[in-house]
């Protein structure tokens, strides 16, 4: 994992992963099997923001997933239209932050 989306006085940039640095991330085999199915259907996209501060140089990097305007995806994009469905047809609690209780 060598980077993440994160939002700063409401601007989005690139930065490295919580802790400050680059890391492999081991997934199990089906999980692995899924995101390449995923990325033969859907290619990934090319994104460009600056990095690690909003007024920082700009660096393009490509995503496997894409929100709704075929940018990065937004947190409450994701919330409303994906996660809070996903819980209430699971019958999971939901508490305020949005988090199975």
């Amino acid at each position: 994992m060598g980077h993440h989306l994160k939002r700063i006085r409401g601007k989005y940039v690139f930065a490295l992963p919580k802790g400050g640095k680059a890391r492999d991330v081991p997934i199990p085999k089906a999980l692995a099997a899924t995101l390449k199915g995923h990325t033969k259907e859907f290619e990934p996209i090319s994104v460009t923001l600056p990095w690690r501060t909003p007024d920082g140089h700009l660096t393009t990097r490509r995503l496997v997933f894409s929100g709704p305007e075929g940018n990065h995806v937004r947190v409450s994009n994701f919330n409303d239209h994906h996660w809070k469905p996903a819980l209430a047809t699971s019958g999971s609690p939901e508490s305020r932050d949005g988090t199975v209780g």
